[in-house]
């Protein structure tokens, strides 16, 4: 909370995030519009990296089942050839046939994993972003309060309801 009290000291990237929200702004419209700026700067590339290694464990399992039918073929060649080398040759076309789809799941399964808890810190880093525009909304109220400053959108408000926020903007000083 003290990061949000004097965004100056702020580290990182949170840091920079507080600064840019509360630089120069002159209601909560602004810091929710900056928030969805960062939001839109950040969640799509993690959304982009999240789909592309999606994909390659998808893939992964279907170029196992591609080994597998290279080695059926081979297995089927050496039935074709006979001989007496027959049993020894359809044993190496089998083993072919069984290592990549082994090889495929090994990194499919993991890989299932990954994008899971990808996903999940994907959703972790929006929440967070929401939790810190709230908090930064909310000191922004607050220093608004201790300074004796209303921001008053003249375009929406009624003369009446203008009157009366600036009362008590002015009350509470």
């Amino acid at each position: 909370m003290q990061w949000l009290k004097n965004p100056a000291k702020a580290e990182g990237e949170v840091g920079e995030i507080i600064r840019y929200a509360r630089q120069e702004v002159r209601g909560e419209d602004d810091i929710r519009s900056r928030f969805a700026e960062v939001a839109l700067s950040k969640i799509p590339y993690m959304d982009r990296n999240i789909a592309f290694i999606n994909i390659l464990v998808t893939a992964a399992p279907l170029i196992g089942l591609l080994g597998t039918v290279m080695g059926m073929l081979m297995t089927f060649q050496s039935i074709g050839l006979g001989g007496g080398e027959m049993a020894e040759m359809m044993a190496k076309g089998i083993s072919a046939a069984l290592f990549p789809p082994e090889v495929g799941l090994c990194i499919a399964l993991p890989g299932l994993l990954m994008v899971h808890l990808l996903k999940r810190k994907r959703d972790e880093y929006d929440a967070f972003l929401g939790k810190l525009e709230s908090f930064c909304i909310q000191q922004f109220k607050k220093d608004q309060l201790t300074t004796g400053t209303a921001h008053v959108s003249f375009q929406e408000a009624s003369p009446k309801k203008m009157a009366s926020d600036v009362q008590v903007a002015f009350c509470a000083a």
